[in-house]
């Protein structure tokens, strides 16, 4: 037999092992891949567009296939064609469910590239929540121990809703305030009785159980009304029946069937307004009788009638529904509607948000009374989440893989936003006020999980890169915590509460993590409280835009924390420390600038009279906040600051008369004769008679 005979039968031998082989780990890997679900589909005859059936069809050159897909999406993007781009990133996310890097670069492409390129806030909005969207609803649910999917979610909310480097941010703020509104609800009112952390939290967790107790079907809620769904939720209903006869009602008379995601949607919108404008109403009445107040009839109406025309403005189309205006009011099914609020809203976390009200709970009571409105609340559950989930699946050779300390940054980043940032003052039926102040709750979370996340940068870097982290002079927390526990000094001094600044600037001092080969830093903590603080707002106080941020939330806090609730000590607390910065404000000012020079345009940030500034503050508020919430803010207000702010108001709606909303909300001062009066002499318009001698 020749040579090349010979080799023409290893050849034939050899291609049959391989066919062999190639059939065998074929089927193994068509398994495998129905098995764990890594393609959306193995049929072509699935697929909803023509790429995805060539996708399919390419078999082995899939990879290749889904290449080009990736390059064509980028030139429809460049070329501005952002639908199509879209279409063919979903075709691609359908192509490599499995692959997280698809999913995060798209969601990145429609929050932050796609997204600037929008013509105004509406758009962007929408593309920033399909970004959103397609990790959270799509993405993780396919990828559901993928940390990275989870980091980029968490930033997106941190970074592009709450962060402030997008134009249309405050946009989004609303947006997303309005839709969790919608969503699960506005949380508890924070009463007196509720003023602790340690309560509040509770309140909230209770809050929280209440919608994780609720079934999670609807045939389960009315199975047994009398029996079952009552003792789950601990519910004795008036009206027995009740409540299959409201579902039945509100799709027979309304129009809303309450198995439909749209129609839960629609409800829940509407129970939120006829919530808000029923407890605001109730908090007023409550809070002029406290101020000794009576309205007249006239003013009632009046009254009335601007509720009426706020309910219209955030219901839109569905305040012409008068049956289910009917349906809501009817005292019958009070009851009934608490069962089923619960699990409509149990219904959008579970089915529409992807989110487990369990953890949700677990969250709350780990890190704080977090209000699910606020962006970053949501930056702290997916970033946590994403870290306890890729824990889980964490073995020896996926630890190299694992980004966990930058999943924590955002975590802890988002805690420290929510410190900054998580009382949030907003209302359904005027969605334009969304206010932000600091919140002392989130005040020891930092150092609560602080050896956690310690802990965790120590591993990474031991299994990354060999190196141990423990003995290290300065991590990365270390000095966040540093420089987290300098705000914290400064708020609770801002705030008048100077036993709680010490008690933080001593831990400050004595910390053990703290870096001790810094001498001067070390004397600077251990100065006295007035001269730290002093110090430690001695770069911001010569900033214009920062000392009117600072002054102007010292403001907001006096009138919302302290006014809105009935906390005196905290007005004139907040409200002495926006005047004596105010009074340092312009000593810097004026020793740095001229003010024949820069220093007038400078200064001109800040009006230089501060019951004035104080006044305009107190203005753009009332303006803005729910009718019932102005007024009791105004009536609570010190008559000087009545008197100020009372003037702006009425030259901003010159020719109201007793009955206008204006004076039904803000009765006329006594004194503002004289007060106009004199700020007449003060401007030149007028001259005082007498002390002149006529020539």
């Amino acid at each position: 037999m020749s040579h090349d005979r010979i080799v023409q039968i290893w050849c034939l031998v050899a291609l049959v092992i391989a066919l062999v082989g190639s059939t065998f780990l074929t089927t193994r890997l068509s398994s495998s891949v129905s098995e764990h679900q890594l393609a959306f589909t193995d049929t072509a005859e699935q697929a909803t567009t023509p790429e995805e059936a060539l996708g399919i069809a390419a078999g082995a050159f899939r990879g290749l296939f889904v290449n080009w897909l990736w390059m064509r999406a980028q030139d429809l993007k460049q070329e501005g064609k952002y639908h199509e781009s879209v279409e063919l990133a979903r075709t691609i996310t359908r192509l490599q469910p499995r692959f997280p890097r698809v999913w995060a670069f798209h969601a990145w492409n429609l929050a932050y590239n796609i997204s600037v390129a929008a013509q105004n806030a509406t758009e962007r909005w929408q593309w920033v929540n399909a970004g959103i969207s397609l990790l959270r609803d799509e993405g993780i649910p396919k990828n559901p121990d993928d940390m990275l999917l989870h980091k980029e979610l968490a930033w997106i909310f941190l970074h592009k809703v709450q962060g402030i480097m997008d134009d249309s941010n405050q946009f989004y703020k609303r947006q997303f305030a309005l839709e969790w509104t919608i969503a699960l609800g506005s949380p508890p009112v924070r009463t007196p009785e509720l003023r602790t952390t340690e309560k509040y939290r509770q309140a909230m967790v209770d809050w929280l159980e209440a919608v994780r107790k609720a079934p999670d079907r609807l045939e389960t809620l009315l199975a047994d009304e009398a029996g079952q769904t009552r003792a789950m939720l601990n519910e004795d209903p008036a009206h027995p029946g009740a409540l299959p006869e409201l579902v039945a009602r509100l799709r027979e008379k309304a129009g809303i069937d309450v198995r439909q995601m749209n129609d839960i949607w629609r409800l829940r919108k509407v129970l939120e307004v006829f919530r808000s404008v029923n407890q605001r109403s109730i908090d007023a009445g409550k809070a002029l009788r406290e101020l000794g107040r009576e309205l007249t009839p006239e003013q009632l109406e009046a009254q009335d009638n601007l509720r009426g025309m706020l309910m219209a403005q955030a219901m839109g189309d569905e305040y012409s529904n008068s049956e289910l205006a009917a349906i809501i009011s009817d005292p019958k099914y009070t009851q009934a509607f608490t069962l089923l609020n619960r699990h409509l809203r149990k219904r959008i976390l579970v089915e529409k948000y992807n989110m487990e009200p369990d953890r949700m709970i677990r969250y709350t009571e780990k890190y704080g009374p977090m209000d699910w409105r606020l962006p970053h609340t949501h930056a702290v559950y997916w970033s946590a989440r994403g870290v306890e989930q890729a824990q889980d699946k964490r073995n020896q050779f996926t630890v190299e893989n694992m980004d966990f300390l930058n999943t924590d940054r955002i975590t802890i980043q988002a805690v420290q936003e929510l410190f900054r940032a998580g009382t949030l003052m907003f209302d359904i039926v005027n969605p334009d006020l969304h206010l932000t102040l600091p919140s002392v709750d989130y005040v020891d979370v930092y150092g609560n999980i602080l050896a956690e996340l310690t802990e965790r940068e120590r591993q990474q870097f031991l299994a990354q890169k060999g190196v141990d982290t423990g003995d290290r002079v300065w991590t990365l927390y270390r000095a966040g915590y540093e420089n987290f526990l300098h705000d914290v000094i400064s708020l609770f001094y801002r705030r008048g509460e100077l036993t709680r600044a010490k008690q933080y600037q001593l831990l400050l001092a004595t910390w053990p993590g703290r870096v001790k080969n810094d001498i001067m830093q070390q004397q600077i903590r251990e100065w006295d409280l007035d001269r730290f603080v002093v110090w430690n707002i001695q770069e911001r106080i010569t900033s214009p835009n920062i000392a009117s941020a600072e002054i102007s939330s010292s403001l907001f806090a006096a009138y919302v924390q302290g006014l809105l609730t009935g906390d005196t000590e905290l007005f004139v607390r907040s409200f002495e420390y926006a005047q004596k910065f105010h009074l340092e404000y312009f000593k810097a000012q004026y020793r740095k600038t001229s003010a024949a020079e820069e220093g007038g345009p400078r200064m001109a940030v800040v009006n230089p009279d501060f019951r004035m500034f104080a006044s305009q503050v107190f203005a753009a508020l009332l303006q803005t906040a729910p009718p019932q919430d102005a007024t009791i803010m105004y009536l609570r207000a010190p008559k000087d600051l009545q008197t100020s702010t009372w003037d702006i108001l009425d030259r901003a709606n010159p020719g109201s008369d007793v009955n206008s909303p204006l004076q039904i909300l803000f009765p006329r001062p006594p004194d503002i004769d004289e007060y106009r009066a004199m700020l007449r002499v003060r401007s030149g318009q007028d001259t005082p008679r007498g002390g002149a001698e006529l020539k």
